[in-house]
């Protein structure tokens, strides 16, 4: 892959006012971007709203100068498509789309977000099971251990089944009609994270319902959420027997982080490789990818430490500790608690998630929900403000 500046200053020489120049337009943009969504008319937000709105651009610029600076410098410790997936997955279809989400919410619109997310979900993962379950079985498609297909992550399978659950959980708490489809989709979101054997899914998912359930404290709750996982639980394994006897998913779980998993072996030295590159350049960081595998170390704190140093990590930390702050406030202004534990258990969700797999640019849900928490408004804008 040729370098950045290849592509854009064919016949150039690199240098660095080239690199400053090119930083200098990202920057602008962004800043440019960010003054039109402070100052749109229908767009009111707290203070720790727009401290944790610059963060997080600031956060941006900073690894996208250390994504230019390697494209341009570094490129032959990168990747053949580092270049073209980080800008496609990452401010493509990550970045660009942040700014549309740039508008206050109030309860309707958190409603009106979820239930919609909701049906998408439900739509897209029972497709995808019935998709890769007719593959399995009629054409002998199967990924070793996981129920997938060569066109379907099974990673993103489990996640996204796991927010069917988590936004169907949330509906019902919210008595929305018809009760029975979300009980039901919890049902088919629990079924197509077990499918998936996405691990990181698997254990992000039990994590967020454990601390919900515990919090909360509710008989309903505490009886419901464990009959709903057990029997789906053994739903899924008897079918999985009675159809497909040699299906693998018990081993894939059991043998989870074990010396014979593969999959967690080479992740372990890619956290291994990631803090080495953190220890010979703490400040600023090393480089955007693993140098031994040349990918991304699956875990965000280890990704932003390798890429970004202690000057990135504060950000990122930083960012976050807003993000808990402005949930905080949410839950002390008398927001809809329901709401209010959606937006918690989403941000815990993808949080979790980050630690066990996907790269931090490229993980769109963590983003989002970032993005709407910080623009969720106290009260209803269609009656009165309160900030």
């Amino acid at each position: 892959m040729a370098p950045l500046s290849d592509l854009i200053f064919p016949d150039s020489e690199v240098g660095y006012l080239s690199i400053l120049y090119r930083f200098l337009v990202v920057v602008s943009s962004l800043f440019f971007i960010t003054v039109i969504v402070f100052y749109k008319n229908n767009l009111r937000i707290t203070a720790v709203g727009k401290m944790a709105l610059s963060t997080l651009i600031l956060f941006w610029c900073i690894y996208s100068l250390r994504f230019f600076y390697d494209v341009t410098f570094q490129s032959k410790y990168l990747g053949d498509d580092t270049f073209i997936s980080y800008l496609i997955y990452g401010y493509g279809f990550v970045l660009v789309p942040l700014f549309s989400l740039m508008m206050s919410y109030d309860r309707q619109d958190l409603v009106k977000i979820f239930t919609r997310g909701f049906y998408i979900l439900l739509v897209g993962v029972v497709l995808i099971i019935i998709v890769s379950t007719y593959q399995v079985i009629m054409l002998e498609s199967l990924w070793g251990v996981r129920l997938a297909t060569e066109r379907i992550n099974p990673i993103s399978f489990g996640k996204y089944s796991a927010v069917l659950f988590l936004l169907a959980y949330a509906l019902s708490q919210l008595k929305a009609r018809p009760v029975n489809v979300y009980y039901f989709a919890m049902f088919i979101g629990g079924v197509g994270v077990l499918l998936s054997g996405s691990r990181g899914a698997l254990v992000s998912l039990c994590v967020v319902l454990l601390i919900d359930v515990f919090a909360s404290l509710k008989l309903k709750n505490m009886i419901i959420i464990p009959i709903l996982i057990s029997v789906t639980l053994y739903f899924t394994m008897f079918i999985l027997s009675f159809l497909l006897p040699d299906f693998n998913l018990i081993d894939n779980y059991s043998k989870m982080g074990s010396s014979v998993d593969q999959s967690a072996q080479i992740r372990f030295q890619l956290f291994n490789g990631a803090l080495n590159q953190f220890y010979s350049s703490p400040i600023i960081g090393d480089l955007i990818v693993e140098r031994t595998y040349k990918f991304y170390p699956h875990n965000h704190i280890l990704e932003v430490l390798m890429a970004t140093g202690i000057l990135g990590f504060f950000i990122y930390l930083l960012l976050n500790a807003l993000v808990v702050i402005k949930l905080y406030q949410l839950r002390r202004s008398g927001f809809s608690r329901v709401l209010v534990n959606t937006l918690v258990n989403l941000y815990l969700f993808f949080f979790v998630a980050g630690m066990f797999s996907g790269a931090l640019v490229a993980s769109e849900g963590f983003w989002f929900i970032l993005v709407i928490i910080c623009l969720t408004s106290f009260e209803n804008k269609r009656n009165s403000y309160a900030y």
